[in-house]
């Protein structure tokens, strides 16, 4: 799509309008031009004409902001997201000039229409094309200040609107000034360097209260399958196989066991993290330690079975029954290499609904066929989409498609929490999902 998102919900396409006028007024001309004017015997010039048609064309862009009515054509309902070509966006920003301008990446909105109408109210909203964010396209137009001193950015869907690439030092000095908010789907960030975003004055806001419930349920379902040994029952069931069947009929209980009681380590106590030690102490009784930067309440610690921080990740890891990865990044590191397994209490379960690179899995497959952890669900993979073949192999790893989030509900919370989270930063009131804000100077 060629560029901008800027009319209002219920208007025309000023587009179409546009060009049926241009076909009105032309015909209109030639027959005025042919009647009185030639009556008198004079005629007049195509140039003159075609002129007068372009002059005709500005004034009808112009009109077109300030109308939801063309004369030209009748009113069409219109996509819920309009498109404004590119050759006119320069016209319609100076023309709204009045409003704060701010770049909608990716695809149209779907779910939340409501929402995005308090958008169109308020802001001048720019959605650059496909080809505009390819990352060459993408840099040389913030160089070029094409869209001019926006200030928000928001990205609605997780799977459209990064075709740039990572937010890296070589974007981040290119922003203009202006630039308040970047709001995104998603729970994870690290196609964004939120420190020196933080440093340019921007505040990231992420997507993971929209996605806390379902990622929150995966993780569940992976405790479950890791402390039961699903993933062999399955498995043998899909060979069709009696054999396989049988054995895993007699012999996969011997390991089984209950999450009752059992210590559960969570690496992250975020929005998703603390909704999975919720699930986890209130439907089995587990126990709940944590790792992470940042120590909760009193009161939430107490929510969740008298939940207890421990500052050391080795401490953590030495001692709990399962280990629930919920940190959205470690800086680029890994945060379990074979060091780190090695420390591992033995016989302990691994899962990780976080992100893949956090894992050598590498590491992890030769402790998992030592025996010195039993069982692994992930639901992220370290060289997504590719899965490792020793672990495909391995009955007692548990394997899904980075599916966590995905659910409808997800979807359509991170659409409209991406426009939430504008909509309160450019109002002045507080970020509903901040990611940096502690680092904002």
């Amino acid at each position: 799509m060629n560029a901008a998102c800027v009319t209002s919900l219920g208007a025309p396409d000023p587009v179409s309008g546009m060009l049926v006028g241009v076909k009105a007024l032309t015909a209109r001309g030639h027959r005025q031009a042919a009647g009185p004017i030639c009556a008198l015997g004079l005629r007049i010039p195509n140039t003159v004409i075609r002129t007068l048609v372009v002059v005709l064309i500005f004034t009808r862009i112009t009109s077109l902001l300030g109308s939801s009515i063309d004369p030209f054509t009748e009113p069409v309902v219109p996509s819920y997201a309009i498109h404004i070509h590119s050759d006119i966006q320069q016209h319609i920003m100076i023309a709204d000039a009045s409003k704060p301008v701010i770049l909608h990446l990716g695809d149209d909105i779907e779910f939340n229409p409501d929402i995005y109408k308090k958008l169109q109210e308020a802001f001048t909203i720019i959605q650059p094309s496909l080809e505009e964010r390819q990352r060459d396209a993408w840099l040389q137009a913030l160089r070029d200040r094409k869209w001019g001193d926006f200030q928000a950015v928001f990205r609605p869907f997780w799977n459209s609107g990064l075709e740039m690439g990572r937010w890296d030092a070589e974007m981040i000095p290119l922003l203009p000034k202006s630039l308040k908010v970047f709001t995104s789907a998603g729970a994870g960030y690290d196609w964004a360097d939120v420190d020196l975003l933080a440093e340019a004055g921007i505040l990231y806001c992420n997507g993971a209260a929209a996605s806390s419930e379902a990622v929150a349920d995966m993780a569940i379902y992976h405790i479950i399958s890791v402390f039961r040994n699903l993933q062999w029952s399955n498995m043998a069931a899909r060979t069709g196989n009696v054999d396989e069947f049988l054995d895993a009929h007699r012999h996969q209980p011997i390991n089984a066991f209950n999450p009752a009681g059992k210590v559960l380590g969570v690496i992250g106590l975020g929005n998703i993290g603390y909704r999975i030690a919720t699930k986890a102490y209130r439907c089995f009784g587990m126990k709940i330690v944590y790792n992470d930067l940042f120590p909760k309440s009193k009161e939430q610690e107490e929510a969740i079975g008298g939940a207890q921080r421990i500052p050391e990740l080795d401490d953590l890891l030495a001692t709990v029954d399962c280990v629930v990865i919920a940190t959205p990044g470690a800086g680029g590191k890994k945060l379990l290499d074979a060091a780190r397994i090695a420390k591992m209490k033995k016989g302990s379960r691994l899962v990780n609904i976080a992100r893949g690179s956090l894992i050598d899995e590498e590491a992890l497959a030769d402790a998992l066929e030592s025996g010195h952890i039993y069982s692994v669900g992930l639901d992220v993979h370290e060289n997504e989409p590719v899965v490792n073949p020793r672990l495909i192999k391995n009955r007692n790893a548990t394997l899904t498609c980075h599916n966590a989030g995905g659910a409808f509900d997800t979807t359509s919370g991170f659409e409209a929490l991406s426009m939430q989270n504008v909509l309160a930063v450019l109002s002045g009131q507080d970020a509903l999902t901040p990611v940096n804000k502690h680092l904002l100077k």
